[in-house]
């Protein structure tokens, strides 16, 4: 190793503790500290700013392990790794929501403490890379002086830079999979006929394509602007079309770029494209690796119980095993919803029957907090497909539930609360010819800590996380938007730190 790798020992048995500092010496890490409280970790980890924390979940002090890793990701995020004895199912519930870097059982080898040591540095080094290098890259995006959209090889619009956003008039997330041809509408100055969006003949043709030099854009609001611009496909590392990039720029304000340069800049977008398929699977890899955690550690304890004959600890074991594997596959689900590619099963749906299931199966993490139901009699069903939209609720619901626990920590006597409401509602009509539509929408409430105002419009993001903004890791919401908009509604938010948030899910009703 190069540079010796700093590890903070946290555990609250002495001649336990020395044994590990003196393993992890010899074969070459810097231990930088041992602690067996919660306020001893803390001063160390702020004094030497560990690459990696070995926590035992028993400490001394009113703080234990979990609680502890919890402090510690909301300062900074460096990766923990729980080393202990305890492995019954309320301590894995509890690790779980933590989302630690490794969970080792008590006894262990010295060859597999050294391997997940090696492993969790490596890997928490390389999504900060890449979550550098993806701010980096949508920076850059966002400040080009051309206009810039990205889709999926479905035509629907995937990023958008805030140039575009001007342009088009089309805010970024109502024009989230929407059709291209509808953001971009184009005619021939001329003839005012309309024009085909060059994204299509990209996507069909496999080349770059550039406008005629009399085209114009037509806005959300009907405002017409002379454009230049130029559309190409994005391709992956093996050559195959991906989605596409529309850059323009209004050529009535700005001088015309040469053929290079617009290859540069389409080049620079391909390579964001790549840089944030890597992000995403940067962040499921960490999701997964903390399921196949669990499953293989209960591989080993089933092992283990089944050579002692054990049939009691054999069950619970399958269970915990079969509750991983349900994990994994909720992941992927997860993924196709936010994709937007998976299949649904339509039926018309009563959205009270899905609120009701979702709190049935919540029950668990609900019983310290206070459930109030408004469902509206006979509300209007809506068309779609009832799994996914009952997972759109439910991981609304589990976002009330982890910013309650949060707040919960920091005030004593604290008493969450979670409010869902369904009601129908006529919407605004757009156009003065444009009828009314009716929309059944459901309302979750809560209580809790709340999301700080700079990263409301990140809560989407796959995989954001931001502690201190109440916001926690994963794809939930970002399945939750996919879905929605996939069903041809709208979700949105509204949330104000220490006093809570509010999800608004509105779905066209069945006429």
């Amino acid at each position: 190793m190069s540079a010796k790798r700093k590890i903070l020992v946290v555990e609250d048995e002495a001649i336990v503790a020395m044994h590990l500092s003196e393993l992890l010496q010899s074969k070459g890490y810097d231990v930088v500290g041992i602690a067996s409280d919660a306020n001893a970790a803390l001063e160390k980890y702020a004094a030497h700013q560990p690459d990696v924390i070995l926590m035992d979940i028993t400490i001394k002090g009113k703080k234990d392990g979990v609680e502890l890793a919890k402090d510690i990701l909301a300062k900074k995020g460096t990766p923990v790794i729980f080393l202990t004895a305890h492995a019954d199912d309320e301590t894995l519930r509890r690790v779980r929501e933590v989302s630690p870097f490794g969970f080792i059982l008590k006894p262990f080898k010295e060859a597999e403490l050294c391997a997940v040591l090696e492993i969790t540095i490596n890997r928490f080094q390389e999504e900060q890379r890449l979550s550098q290098e993806r701010q980096f890259l949508q920076s850059t995006l966002m400040s080009m002086g051309e206009a810039v959209i990205i889709t999926d090889t479905d035509r629907q619009v995937r990023i958008m830079n805030d140039k575009a956003t001007e342009l088009t008039e089309w805010d970024k997330y109502s024009a989230f999979l929407q059709p291209i041809e509808q953001v971009v509408r184009l005619i021939e100055e001329d003839s005012r006929q309309e024009l085909e969006c060059p994204v299509l003949t990209a996507l069909r043709e496999g080349q770059l394509v550039y406008l005629t030099r009399k085209t114009r854009l037509i806005s959300k609001t009907g405002k017409e602007i002379p454009i230049a611009d130029s559309a190409a496909p994005v391709r992956d590392g093996e050559n195959n079309i991906v989605g596409a990039v529309m850059v323009f720029l209004d050529s009535s304000q700005q001088a015309e770029v040469s053929m290079q340069e617009r290859q540069d800049l389409l080049n620079r977008i391909e390579e964001a494209k790549k840089e944030a398929a890597k992000y995403i699977a940067a962040g499921m890899a960490h999701n997964y690796n903390n399921v196949l955690a669990v499953l293989l550690g209960n591989l080993q304890l089933l092992k283990n119980s089944s050579q002692q004959g054990n049939v009691s600890a054999i069950e619970k074991h399958i269970q915990r095993i079969e509750e991983s594997a349900a994990r994994a596959a909720v992941l992927t689900e997860q993924l196709v919803g936010y994709t937007g590619q998976g299949k649904m099963l339509i039926s018309k749906i009563n959205l009270n029957d899905l609120v009701h299931a979702v709190i049935e199966e919540q029950k668990a993490g609900l019983e310290k907090i206070d459930v109030k139901l408004s469902l509206m009699p006979y509300l209007p069903e809506v068309q779609g497909d009832a799994r996914q939209l009952k997972r759109v609720i439910e991981n609304i619901v589990r976002n009330g539930v982890e910013a309650i626990q949060e707040k919960a920590t920091a005030e004593k006597d604290f008493i969450g609360k979670i409010h869902i409401e369904t009601r129908a509602e006529m919407t605004d009509a757009m156009q003065p010819d444009e009828a009314q539509k009716r929309v059944v929408c459901v309302a979750v409430h809560d209580n809790g800590i709340g999301i700080a105002p700079e990263y409301q419009d990140r809560i989407y993001e796959p995989f954001f996380s931001m502690r201190k903004a109440g916001f926690f890791a994963g794809l939930g919401l970002s399945m939750a938007q996919g879905v929605v908009r996939n069903h041809g509604g709208e979700i949105s938010c509204k949330s104000q730190v220490g006093q809570g948030t509010t999800f608004w899910v509105r779905l066209p009703a069945v006429e």
